[in-house]
């Protein structure tokens, strides 16, 4: 009866040994995909850390381009003004100076220039200033009469550009957030002529 038994048992410890063969074996093929696994959380770690390390510039750049429009507005306040000087033989040889005022702007008491006419007077003096290199002094549309011979009342300038055949113009060049400052500052906008006069 006994030796049966130790069969068994033979059995037994090839069992165990193969079996602990088999998890000697499996243990190193199972650990690589734990440091596979460790590896990319390690990975997805310092990309989090350098993704909050970008964000967090990204923000002070964006804070850094909010802050300049303030500046910007003010720098907008200030408007470029030039001063030019039409003449023409007569009012019957040259009716007009070839000035086109904004309709609109008009009814709000501005002389806005809308456009030039062609072979006027002041097409011939924005020609002759690109020519020269005076770009600056050229008339563009979207510039602002502010003041004739002296005048920067609305109506006041309106008949110095009827009548008189020599003109001193101050134009104002600039934003619109500007105009009431910059119009002020080359020798008073309409509204504060208006003012002016009643005072």
């Amino acid at each position: 009866g006994g030796a049966p038994r130790r069969k068994k048992n033979k059995k037994g410890r090839r069992g165990k040994e193969s079996a602990a063969s088999s998890s000697s074996t499996a243990g190193p093929k199972a650990a690589k995909p734990l440091i596979g696994v460790w590896a990319a959380a390690k990975n997805t770690e310092e990309n989090l850390q350098n993704t909050r390390v970008y964000l967090g510039r990204l923000m002070v750049r964006l804070m850094q381009k909010l802050e300049p429009p303030a500046e910007e507005e003010e720098v907008e306040e200030e408007e470029e003004t030039f001063e030019i000087e039409l003449t023409r033989q007569s009012k019957a040889s040259n009716p007009q100076w070839g000035f086109k005022w904004s309709d609109a702007k008009c009814e709000e008491e501005q002389l806005v220039l809308c456009s030039i006419v062609e072979d006027s007077l002041l097409e011939k003096w924005n020609l002759k200033r690109r020519a020269m290199g005076d770009d600056e002094l050229a008339v563009c549309v979207g510039d602002r009469l502010v003041e004739v011979n002296g005048e920067s009342e609305y109506k006041a300038m309106s008949k110095a550009l009827r009548t008189a055949d020599k003109v001193a113009l101050h134009f104002s060049r600039g934003g619109a957030a500007g105009k009431a400052r910059g119009g002020g500052a080359a020798g008073g906008g309409t509204a504060a002529a208006a003012a002016a006069a009643q005072e």
